[in-house]
């Protein structure tokens, strides 16, 4: 059975990262490694890390970094110590759910049925469980679960094709990639931008291979740890989103992206949603959320945010405080 190698980059988890491994430690398959970055940790991440290093010998392997470096770094600094076939980039604040045993395997048998097969695409945000959802009382967090749910279905009902009725990122229109964790490790390059899942989208892509999305949200996919969120959290990640955006359209020449062919088209789509689900506190925290959105993107254009990837990192949302 082909192995997979599970690449997390941590900085001061240490409140957050045990949910992460304790699923991992369970996973129902006999083939993996996970391997993390300590990313300048000053926290008890560590010591997390190695309680589950002793518990499960040779699963879980670790390297220090003695200097926060940002995920794009640490990525590229620790992939290379990967010995599976596959790997799976996985945030800290998430975990890795597989409902029933046979799920990942089968999963992952698509690459053996598709040899131009080079990654599974997420096909469903990390916030969204809709019974989760149905419960949650964080406006913030529902905005975050609402609109990243209609941003993917958006792409996949305008942005994708059936090829022998499996679902695909289409790959003349490579201006709206999908977000990419799961993928071939030998298509993995190095990671230099903010939007470090759409590089790796764009880089599979590129090299001549397609992506699949999945249709089945109870597959094996990645869920949130937290279940709250803060505003101030989101307008942080507005920043990173513009920046990433510069980046990205930096690096790929033919990235043309803009208010015309993405943005209205996504808002109208978003407000046909709206009128379907009739909840008004998703349709408060999605207004929200749009107004941030914009306010965002108005200010950078005026003021043409630069900042480094590395800082932009910084700026990472500390999910910690939302547990």
């Amino acid at each position: 059975m082909k192995k997979i190698s599970f690449i997390i980059a941590a900085h001061n988890e240490e409140k957050i990262i045990g949910n992460a491994l304790m699923h991992l430690a369970n996973l129902p398959y006999p083939n993996y490694e996970v391997i993390l970055g300590l990313d300048g940790c000053t926290d008890k991440t560590l010591d997390i890390v190695k309680e589950f290093q002793n518990r499960k010998p040779g699963i879980f392997k670790y390297y220090e970094l003695n200097e926060r470096k940002g995920k794009d770094r640490v990525l590229n600094l620790i992939i290379p110590y990967a010995t599976g076939e596959f790997i799976i980039i996985h945030d800290a604040d998430w975990h890795f759910k597989v409902n029933r045993k046979d799920d990942l395997i089968n999963m992952l048998k698509w690459f053996d049925e598709d040899p131009k097969l080079g990654g599974i695409l997420e096909s469903y945000p990390v916030e969204w469980e809709p019974e989760r959802v149905k419960k949650n009382n964080s406006t913030a967090f529902l905005s975050i679960a609402w609109t990243s749910y209609f941003w993917i279905e958006y792409l996949k009902k305008y942005h994708s094709v059936k090829i022998d009725n499996k679902l695909y990122a289409d790959p003349n229109n490579k201006n709206f990639p999908f977000e990419l964790n799961i993928m071939r490790r030998g298509l993995y390059k190095n990671n230099t931008t903010l939007g470090d899942a759409w590089e790796r989208a764009l880089d599979v892509l590129e090299q001549g291979y397609k992506l699949r999305l999945v249709e089945d949200q109870s597959l094996p996919r990645m869920h949130a740890s937290y279940d709250k969120a803060r505003f101030i959290d989101i307008i942080q990640q507005k920043k990173r989103t513009a920046r990433s955006r510069d980046q990205l359209i930096e690096k790929y020449s033919y990235i043309n992206f803009n208010l015309f062919n993405f943005h209205i088209p996504l808002f109208l789509f978003i407000m046909k949603g709206l009128l379907k689900i009739k909840k008004p506190r998703a349709i408060l925290s999605i207004f929200i959320w749009l107004s941030i959105m914009v306010s965002s993107m108005f200010i950078h254009n005026v003021r043409k945010l630069a900042f480094t990837t590395h800082k932009g990192w910084v700026l990472r949302a500390n999910r910690a405080k939302n547990v």
